[in-house]
């Protein structure tokens, strides 16, 4: 797919521009450093409190988080892996700053450093398998689009998503390298079990990257297509399992965890593995046989497991209660479906989607005009290969929107091809249609934003708030006016739980974590509830306190009323030095 190119030094000045920009943002975002993570997000901050734990002695493998719900506190499914490299940041720069200033200056340098390694990898890889100019678009596409620029890179994000992202790009680019299969196969085998290990957002784009493969060795698309499928399963297979030693408690190795690296997806795993491996034996030389055996593998191979793996089909939140599901389905903005999260904030939507859609669209008509050239049939069956792999976040984003971020590691590479080939049409022919399709495309793909003003005043709408509903006041020195009470129980609103555990000594009642219940309904259902019904809710809680944001809106509920300056008799008002909460004692009968 590689076009007339452009100089080496255009390369690298688009580099050193693209990392300068995202530096420059960065700094611009760290000049506040307490503000930008606090607003990052509730996981950004409950993976700082598991690694403060971690630093100050609890074990490796222990990754329950204590006051969540005390005494048994509630056991996240997260790695310790990412815990281990944020705090390589922080334990250095303790001996330089105070605790404090050295994790916010680690929560700057670690997204920021993802994304300087996502735009290296981009940039190289696209620039190996489609050129030079290519490549310069899909950095540029990396360092604009707001699903890797600002929502999972931005400063203060170090929960593990944006090291989703760049585990993508690093398995995309491995899986259509053009050349040395061994080690691009082995380079995507552990890229994918790495990912598994941190999480399983990426698992259905790990499967799908498998079978494209497979499909491409069984029917010889490719002259390195069994090597390379060989050598992902090894590493895959040899990689996934020691990583999956390397963090579980020897007591939980035989769970079978949906939410995390464990038994179903290593059975999962060990399925593909052996069906490729026999798909690909040399005697079998007819495609129709080659997918009969592996077919007929994975079928059996899945029966044997479905013992595991069945249990997984509804997971994570099947095992909440059903007026929790419900409630869930609404309150969790990005977990929303495409549509309503368009509906909630069609800006934001807008400025996210468009570019992968149009991109997409684009990139159809490149593959399509590049099948009837035969001096492009290599580049038109990469071209292909990527179309599926990128169709399947965009597709998954009507599910639920956060799913869009399996997009991430193609988009980019095919901004670039499609661009550029646009770019290369109007060069030949200095035709205006080109001309004029090039700059409408561009501004579609790279700035969105541009269109919305004009698109909102033709349409006569008003300008949305993009921003999430996160209650008002979530700040640190707000916060932290609640360590005047000696350590308590409190019970929050779901999205002020963690920001709890992070600022104060106090124990957190509710939290936005699966695993719990009881942490989801505490932080959900008693702020939709009249105030008879509220009471009864929060004797039975276990909680010693209830905390608001005075002037928040729970809707139709007494809790709207108390952050309106309701004083019942069966709570007794406790005055802190802030005015921005509102914190209750809850008197036993």
């Amino acid at each position: 797919m590689k076009q007339k190119d452009l100089s080496p030094r255009m390369f690298v000045g688009v580099m050193i521009a693209v990392i300068t920009l995202v530096l420059v943002k960065a700094a611009l975002a760290a000049t506040d450093l307490t503000a930008a993570f606090v607003t990052s997000g509730n996981d950004d901050i409950m993976r700082l409190v598991m690694i403060r734990d971690w630093l100050n002695g609890q074990d490796w493998f222990d990754t329950t988080q204590y006051r969540l719900v005390p005494p048994d506190g509630v056991l996240m499914h997260w790695s310790r892996y990412l815990d281990v490299a944020i705090a390589a940041f922080i334990f250095p720069l303790s001996f330089v700053f105070p605790m404090e200033q050295a994790e916010l200056i680690a929560v700057a340098i670690w997204p920021t450093l993802l994304m300087v390694l996502l735009i290296l990898t981009i940039g190289f890889g696209a620039r190996r398998v489609f050129g030079t100019g290519p490549a310069c678009v899909a950095m540029l596409f990396a360092a604009l689009w707001p699903f890797t620029s600002d929502f999972y890179f931005g400063v203060g994000h170090i929960d593990h998503h944006n090291v989703q992202v760049l585990m993508l790009a690093v398995m995309t680019l491995a899986a259509i390298w053009p050349d040395r299969a061994v080690l691009s196969g082995v380079v995507a085998g552990l890229a994918a079990a790495f990912s598994l290990a941190i999480g399983l957002e990426n698992l259905a784009y790990i499967l799908v990257l498998g079978m494209t493969l497979l499909v491409r060795a069984i029917f010889d698309m490719d002259q390195w297509g069994t090597t390379r499928l060989r050598a992902f399963c090894a590493a895959l297979c040899i990689a996934a399992p020691v990583l999956w030693l390397g963090q579980t408690a020897y007591a939980r190795l035989n769970a079978g965890v949906c939410d995390q690296l464990g038994v179903p997806v290593l059975s999962l795993i060990a399925i593909a593995s052996i069906a490729s491996f026999a798909a690909t034996l040399p005697i079998l030389r007819a495609p129709v046989a080659r997918l009969v055996v592996a077919t007929t593998l994975t079928v059996i191979g899945c029966g044997l497991a479905w013992p595991a793996l069945g249990a997984c089909i509804t997971q994570p939140y099947a095992d909440l209660p059903l007026v929790v599901q419900q409630i869930i389905g609404g309150a969790i903005v990005e977990a929303l479906p495409g549509m309503n999260f368009a509906g909630r904030s069609p800006s934001l939507y807008h400025q996210m989607m468009t570019p992968v859609a149009v991109t997409l669209c684009l990139a159809l008509v490149v593959w399509w005009s590049a099948r009837k050239q035969a001096s492009s049939l290599q580049g038109h069956q990469v071209l292909g290969m990527l179309l599926i792999l990128g169709s399947i976040g965009f597709l998954a984003s009507f599910s639920q929107m956060r799913l869009l971020s399996m997009a991430s590691g193609v988009v980019p590479l095919l901004a670039g091809v499609g661009l550029w080939h646009l770019f290369c049409q109007y060069r030949n022919t200095h035709a205006a249609g080109y001309a004029i399709t090039l700059l409408g495309t561009a501004v579609l793909i790279l700035s969105p934003a541009l269109i919305e003003a004009p698109l909102r005043q033709a349409l006569q709408t008003a300008p949305t708030n993009t921003q999430n509903s996160r209650p008002n006041c979530p700040d640190m020195a707000i916060m932290a006016a609640l360590n005047e009470l000696p350590p308590s129980q409190i019970l929050t609103p779901m999205n002020l739980g963690p920001l709890l555990l992070f600022a104060t000594h106090h124990d957190a009642m509710s939290g936005p974590y699966h695993r719990s219940a009881g942490a989801y309904m505490n932080g959900l259902i008693p702020f939709q509830m009249a105030e008879g019904e509220m009471k009864a809710f929060l004797a039975k809680s276990g909680a010693s306190h209830l905390v608001l944001c005075r002037g928040a809106n729970h809707g139709d509920s007494f809790a709207t009323a108390l952050a309106s300056g309701a004083n019942p008799a069966w709570l007794r008002q406790v005055n802190i030095s802030t005015q921005n909460l509102l914190v209750f004692e809850i008197i036993q009968d």
